[in-house]
């Protein structure tokens, strides 16, 4: 979640999904139509966040219909989210890819970043090296630099993403969070459930209920 830090206080961030849809629900008023998120039938990635949120229990539905009767605004990515947001636009932006909203964060005073106490997804970013590959040798040597004390320091310094191996002290407001919050980050794993919500169908029946949900 990034949030504007005039907007809300730190004491009121919610603490789980729960709070959150409590939290909306007090103050639907104040947050009308200053709430974001990804719009789940154009974005691929918000649809993977969706349905993995779904996959935590029902009351992720039952938060969906209270964002929508706070006239929930949905966007196509992060950066267009946290830019609204840094524009007073929107109060704050929900399921926001992390790594690429703190970078913004780290650059923006009115910006904050928060993570839940009950679960907060992880899209992992995944390197391997297919069966049939021409250059088996250099790719296994690729992935193993990546993996490298240097290589993990270019991720770290050059790139909003995060390093797997942590080589020095939490030095942002991400690797902060992370670090005081580590049990939360719940990885969506690379298996063949993720082809489930794909098929047609069930896309189909997911974006309807979705869509209901909002009140669309």
């Amino acid at each position: 979640m990034v949030y504007d830090t005039g907007a809300i206080s730190t004491e009121e961030l919610p603490g789980s999904h729960r709070d959150l849809a409590t939290f909306v629900r007090e103050n639907e008023a104040r947050f009308r139509g200053r709430i974001g998120t990804y719009d789940i039938a154009e974005s691929g990635v918000g649809y993977l966040y969706a349905t993995q949120d779904s996959l935590q229990g029902p009351q992720v539905l039952r938060l969906f219909e209270v964002l929508g009767r706070a006239e929930l605004r949905t966007f196509c990515c992060t950066s267009d989210m946290v830019d609204a947001t840094a524009r007073g636009e929107l109060a704050f932006a929900f399921n926001a890819i992390g790594s690429y909203a703190a970078a913004q964060v780290e650059t923006e005073p009115e910006l904050g970043l928060h993570f839940f106490d009950d679960y907060n997804l992880v899209m992992s970013r995944t390197a391997f090296v297919p069966l049939g590959a021409r250059n088996t040798d250099l790719a296994a040597k690729f992935i193993g630099f990546l993996l490298s004390p240097e290589g993990q320091g270019i991720i770290a310094d050059r790139t909003p993403l995060l390093p797997l191996i942590q080589t020095r002290p939490p030095a942002s407001q991400i690797e902060r969070q992370i670090r005081d919050r580590i049990g939360t980050f719940l990885p969506i794993r690379l298996t063949p459930s993720l082809l489930t919500h794909l098929d047609d169908l069930k896309r189909q029946d997911f974006l309807y209920a979705w869509k209901t949900s909002l009140g669309r």
